[in-house]
């Protein structure tokens, strides 16, 4: 399984491919760029994606949300904002969880095996396309 990380902060980034190390979840990329974000998203060589919400000043991890959506790989959100307004803009792509820093290892554990439990059909779908 290969997870892609997109987080703007360098340790929380390497923080959390520490924890999904330990999880048994080793193959995973980090990445801090929107631009770089969206194409390895498009590439479809990822399973499962973490995003944060607040990238570079703005909400483009929002937007990284939808685009997973649309390319069928599941992902939830991962950040500092709780507020009824960003919670319900993150709905919009329908994530996998949504995950408030400061995060333990225990809520990174839980939002994966949630994510991919409740994308296990559409993943499924993904690779069957893929392979035709």
């Amino acid at each position: 399984m290969k997870i892609l990380i997109v987080e703007d902060e360098f340790i929380i980034a390497q923080m959390l491919q520490e924890i999904l190390c330990e999880l048994g979840y080793s193959d995973s990329q980090r990445c801090r760029k929107v631009e770089e974000a969206k194409f390895l998203i498009k590439s479809g060589n990822f399973d499962m994606a973490i995003l944060d919400i607040n990238l570079s000043g703005g909400y483009e991890g929002i937007e990284l949300g939808q685009l997973c959506s649309r390319e069928r790989i599941p992902y939830f959100y991962l950040t500092s904002y709780s507020d009824r307004n960003t919670v319900h803009r993150a709905k919009s792509g329908k994530p996998g969880n949504y995950v408030v820093k400061p995060f333990s290892p225990q809520d990174i554990m839980v939002a994966v095996e949630l994510t991919l439990m409740h994308a296990q059909p559409e993943t499924a779908t993904k690779r069957e396309t893929a392979k035709d």
